[in-house]
């Protein structure tokens, strides 16, 4: 049986946070090279202290947990967001068969975006060790070729 974890081969990112955090982390994200449209939770000081903050959040996540287009929903809250406390972690693990994952980046202390990145990249390793440590990973889709092949993290 396919654990769910493993089908990560179509996936989207929700970025929570300030624009300029958003814009710093997309621009360094397209700069290495991942070129892939990031979905984006814009806030304000209202929607952030009402708790509005985490139901846009989910909502965004909830419209775009479609099994026909994503595997999974990488939903990512940046510095304000994770200093405030907004509760990735109440994020269902998984809706509609798609895998959601929430994960916090203490962007605070955290000088330039590029090292952001490095942060953000942490707690994405972490997810994958965690998977790896789990068993075997699924199969490419057409099957082992006979030529050696690199996989690259």
């Amino acid at each position: 049986a396919l654990r769910v974890g493993l089908r990560m081969r179509r996936t989207a990112m929700v970025l929570v946070g300030s624009g300029c955090c958003v814009y710093g982390l997309s621009f360094t994200a397209h700069f290495y090279g991942a070129r892939r449209s990031i979905g984006y939770v814009p806030f304000d000081s209202e929607s952030l202290v009402s708790g509005r903050l985490f139901e846009e959040a989910r909502e965004a996540v909830l419209k775009l947990a479609d099994p026909d287009k994503l595997d999974t929903i990488v939903a990512i809250n940046l510095c304000v967001p994770t200093a405030s406390g907004v509760p990735l972690r109440l994020l269902p693990k998984e809706l509609n068969g798609v895998r959601i994952l929430g994960i916090d980046v203490p962007g605070f202390g955290t000088p330039t975006h590029a090292e952001a990145k490095d942060v953000l990249a942490g707690a994405m390793l972490q997810y994958a060790r965690l998977e790896a440590e789990q068993g075997p990973v699924q199969a490419p889709r057409g099957g082992r070729s006979e030529r050696p092949t690199v996989t690259l993290l």
